[in-house]
């Protein structure tokens, strides 16, 4: 919690001492539409690698944050990827022979 509220003073911070600068040099609609690019950005990391944690126990977290594999299923658009890059027939040729 600590880690996120000062993350959130950084940025707040960061945005108020180069807000009217870059206004200055850029123009008040790109520096928006740079700003709703970055919110945008940020809502897409959310979706994706932060788990929902809503209804469950301490305890569930937890367990649920311990486990490594979560990140592979927070991601709505994996894609499946295979064990090998071999085609199946060289993994089961057991002989070593080579195919033609």
């Amino acid at each position: 919690m600590a880690i996120t509220s000062s993350v959130n003073w950084g940025a707040n911070l960061l945005i108020s001492l180069t807000f009217l600068t870059v206004i200055e040099s850029v123009g008040l609609p790109k520096v928006l539409f740079i700003y709703a690019f970055l919110c945008l950005m940020s809502a897409i990391f959310t979706i994706m690698f932060v788990p929902n944690t809503k209804g469950q126990s301490l305890e569930q977290i937890s367990k649920q944050l311990s486990d490594r594999s979560y990140m592979k299923k927070a991601i709505c658009c994996a894609v499946t990827i295979p064990k090998t890059h071999a085609p199946s027939e060289l993994l089961n040729n057991k002989q070593g022979s080579q195919l033609l």
